[in-house]
């Protein structure tokens, strides 16, 4: 059974979607089963998964209406081990569509269950907001990962994330598990980017991920070439700091997940 992870945060450009197509394609160029499910409603992860179009041309929002399965929706990307399931594209306001649905919160654990078997990882990208999107990816995930920028006023959002992940893990899903905290856009040359570091190592200690990642100009304009930086460049700096966040996080979470079967 595979290992569902959320990559969530409440402040926006962090590189949120920039990790989970990378983290994405890294875990399949491993040899890892894997699926990329897009959570948010702008379609960012679906546009630069380089997703070959599956026949239905259907989203995850009818897969979340139990319209469709995971498997009719799995859409081939340029990864032979990479599936995508599109985002849930609508013209209502992003919640629209499944609030009005009873256990509304257990409609993305539901739909995964089935792919979760065929599957060694999920890597779910989620909106910048704790609406019910993200609610039902940390509910259907066995770890979170939360990215955040090497900038005080990311850093400074933090605290709300972890609040908020925490409320809704203790509410719904209290096996869940922190994968880590990842740093990114890292600027050797920044001080801000240097004391961020430090005051990371001492705040969070192991919670926090030893792999960062770099402020890079590949990775920044990556979306462009509709594909993931590790496929397109993978000996750019970028490339290689998500080739080794993807051996991390797997050392992590298998050796945690193995240790209890």
């Amino acid at each position: 059974m595979g290992i569902t992870i959320c990559i969530v945060s409440k402040k926006g450009g962090v590189g949120k979607t920039l990790t989970a197509v990378n983290l994405s394609a890294a875990f399949a160029m491993s040899g890892r089963r894997t699926i990329l499910v897009d959570c948010d409603p702008q379609g960012s992860a679906s546009a630069t998964a380089c997703v070959l179009r599956g026949k239905t041309g259907l989203t995850l929002r009818e897969g979340l209406l139990g319209r469709v399965s995971a498997q009719d929706l799995l859409a081939q990307s340029c990864l032979y081990n990479l599936g995508v399931i599109p985002a849930p594209m609508t013209y209502l306001q992003p919640n629209d569509h499944i609030v009005a649905v009873p256990a509304a919160e257990n409609l993305l654990k539901n739909f995964l269950l089935d792919a979760k078997q065929d599957s060694d990882y999920i890597v779910i990208d989620t909106p910048a907001t704790f609406g019910m999107h993200t609610v039902n990816a940390i509910i259907a995930a066995d770890a979170a990962l939360i990215p955040i920028q090497c900038e005080y006023l990311a850093f400074r959002s933090l605290h709300q994330t972890m609040q908020a992940l925490i409320f809704f893990a203790e509410k719904y899903n209290p096996a869940l598990k922190l994968a880590g905290i990842l740093l990114t856009m890292y600027d050797a040359e920044a001080q801000i980017s240097t004391h961020i570091v430090q005051s990371a190592r001492k705040r969070f200690g192991k919670s926090l991920l030893k792999t960062i990642i770099p402020r890079d100009t590949y990775l920044r304009d990556s979306p462009a070439s509709a594909k993931p930086l590790v496929v397109e460049d993978s000996t750019s700096a970028g490339a290689r700091s998500y080739i080794k966040l993807a051996g991390e996080v797997m050392h992590r979470l298998e050796s945690n997940f193995n240790a209890q079967k």
